[in-house]
């Protein structure tokens, strides 16, 4: 598969060609985990745990903002706004996670208003958080942000 979209990639252009390459090789070396039986356990035990905690997080977003809903609608919104997002990445899913909240909100009969304000202010504290967690580490780590900067590069 890989070798094949290469070959249709080069076509087009040899940098497209080795970007998909290296995407594809990491995507499958990712892979690479799931062989072994424990660690493809493990893996789903903590997606598993991880979108519970999200879909909780996200009901617990709901009920502050009043939006009164079965705690189940957040696994169905955190689903919809996660397929959004990954279809057309932008970053940190800003202006992608408002649009599929609204329309997961409006499954719900929510008014765009409200799914709005709900998603602006879940989509700000998540991407606050994941961003405090990750500086903590970089911190904890000792690794300086030039050195993230230039290992990016190096990868490109």
């Amino acid at each position: 598969f890989i070798t094949v979209t290469e070959k249709i990639a080069g076509i087009f252009s040899r940098n497209i060609s080795l970007k998909i390459d290296r995407w594809l090789s990491s995507f499958v070396e990712g892979l690479q985990s799931l062989n072994d039986m424990k660690n493809a356990f493990n893996i789903f035990v903590i997606s598993l745990i991880q979108w519970c905690v999200i879909a909780f997080v996200m009901y617990i977003g709901l009920i502050a903002f009043d939006i009164k809903l079965e705690f189940f609608s957040a696994f169905f919104i955190m689903i919809i706004v996660t397929l959004g997002i990954v279809i057309p990445p932008s970053p940190g899913g800003i202006g992608t996670t408002q649009f599929f909240s609204v329309i997961a909100l409006s499954f719900y009969g929510i008014n765009k208003a409200d799914a709005l304000s709900f998603s602006l202010v879940y989509n700000f504290i998540s991407y606050i958080v994941v961003t405090l967690i990750g500086w903590y580490y970089l911190m904890k780590e000792s690794i300086r942000f030039n050195e993230l900067l230039k290992s990016s590069e190096e990868k490109s």
